[in-house]
């Protein structure tokens, strides 16, 4: 309820009684603390739950999930236009995207990456960016969706959530999970473990004909495989801000991860296979931002995986016996230096220089029961690889409507095969045809190289 306050000034003339007040004498009367009562007066507003921002499309995520509730951020993921998930794969427009934290490439695995995403509450996301073609001073290509989640850091407070599942198929499995976050005035630290343990069982039965020349082979295959597994999945990051948007941040990410794979086949091919690996990875990454745009990092991972076949079968004719190593052994270098300027009239300028540097060590050695080496299944490579990479973009917004965010990268990719310069441009360009119209433009580039496994001779039996 509304009330004015009147404060009025009323003239009145005086009653002339003898000498005492001149003719023109006037008295004047305040009269304060009039009061009107007004009615209630109801603003209603609304934000939009997308904008136009460089050229992508942005999403108030809280605003969202009033419509559509979820429990953790992956969730909300799937709430996004655009985005469908297929056992825990996340698509938009039905191709694959990249999911970005804060603006920063993860280097998590993609399960790490879903068991991230599901350990962070719904409540602790404030928007999402989506970009068919993500610019080139994220360091990803194609499409991408960066997630913005709230600051801790400024908040003097400690959560938590732990979880545990179980999954029965044929065998079961078990994990369990747990998530912490402190923060304090000018310092955050979360924490994140999950372990998982399970059997899995799996069976078939197969009866063919197979043509090879001029002569046909009746096959009868029954086999039965099963498997037992242990990962662990570990992670620290921290936090410490000097000033507003002047910050170091330091995050570790780790997986421990082994299998017993155990299988035997009777029928035309009698077999009795017997396998045993296990993979660490190590990652370690540490970023800087200051003030005035400038960002510097540097990022490490270390991956092993040690491989242990033992094989004792026949088809036919043809038997074996032997015992098989094989492995890979990955140290890999990332160094990055970018700045973003923002300038009159809108526009936005980017610039930046990365560097990768890789070595890769893969061997397998077979030898028979004999303990006599088999040629055809033993070797060994070692590659190393540079890419050099260089880029520059530029953003600008013209009114309400229309947003446009260009890039383009030049890349220099050494090994001791391939020499290559390539040229990576990217645009995105988003026109606002009417409220809830929204009409988006975007090019993308990337190159392929082959992965070291398929430049590498491994036989698998």
């Amino acid at each position: 309820m509304a009330a004015v306050s009147a404060f009025a000034v009323l003239p009145l003339k005086a009653q002339k009684t003898g000498n005492v007040a001149p003719k023109d004498t006037t008295t004047y009367l305040y009269m304060d603390s009039l009061f009107q009562q007004l009615p209630e007066v109801m603003v209603r507003g609304e934000r939009p739950i997308a904008k136009i921002s460089k050229g992508t499309l942005v999403y108030d995520l809280p605003r969202l999930l009033e419509q559509q509730p979820a429990d953790n951020a992956f969730e909300t993921l799937t709430k996004l236009p655009g985005v469908r998930t297929n056992e825990d794969v996340l698509m938009l427009m039905n191709r694959g995207v990249t999911i970005l934290l804060n603006g920063k490439e993860t280097t998590l695995s993609y399960s790490q990456l879903v068991s991230r995403l599901k350990s962070i509450p719904s409540s602790q996301v404030v928007s999402a960016e989506v970009m068919l073609s993500a610019p080139a001073r994220y360091k990803v290509r194609g499409a991408a969706i960066n997630l913005i989640t709230k600051d801790n850091i400024g908040q003097d407070h400690f959560t938590g959530e732990l979880q545990s599942k179980w999954i029965q198929a044929h065998a079961g499995t078990f994990g369990e999970q747990g998530s912490f976050i402190l923060s304090r005035k000018k310092f955050s630290a979360d924490l994140f473990y999950s372990y998982t343990y399970g059997n899995n069982r799996d069976g078939v039965s197969r009866e063919a004909y197979h043509r090879l020349g001029d002569e046909v082979h009746h096959l009868i295959v029954d086999a039965t495989a099963f498997q037992k597994s242990l990962i662990h999945n570990y992670r620290a990051g921290f936090d410490y801000a000097f000033a507003e948007n002047h910050r170091l941040s330091l995050v570790y990410n780790g997986e421990w991860y082994s299998s017993r794979f155990d299988k035997k086949s009777t029928g035309n091919e009698v077999s009795d296979t017997y396998l045993k690996e296990h993979d660490c990875l190590h990652n370690a990454k540490l970023d800087y931002e200051t003030p005035f745009g400038l960002k510097a990092g540097v990022d490490y991972t270390y991956y092993d995986n040690p491989v242990e076949q033992t094989l004792q079968g026949s088809i036919g004719s043809i038997t074996r016996d032997l015992v098989s190593k094989s492995g890979e052994r990955i140290n890999k270098w990332l160094f990055y230096l970018s700045q973003e300027h923002s300038l009159k009239g809108g526009w936005g300028l980017n610039y930046g220089v990365k560097l990768n540097v890789t070595s890769n060590d893969s061997y397998q050695k077979s030898k028979d029961a004999q303990g006599n080496v088999v040629p055809e299944s033993t070797s060994s490579s070692e590659i190393d690889e540079k890419i050099f990479n260089g880029y520059a973009g530029m953003s600008k917004s013209f009114g309400d409507k229309l947003s446009v965010d260009a890039s383009l990268e030049a890349e220099y990719y050494h090994t001791d095969v391939w020499n290559e310069w390539s040229l990576f441009p990217t645009l995105n360009a988003t026109y606002q045809i009417a409220d809830g119209h929204t009409m988006q433009l975007s090019l993308s580039s990337d190159r392929d190289f082959p992965g070291y496994w398929s430049t590498f001779g491994n036989v698998v039996y």
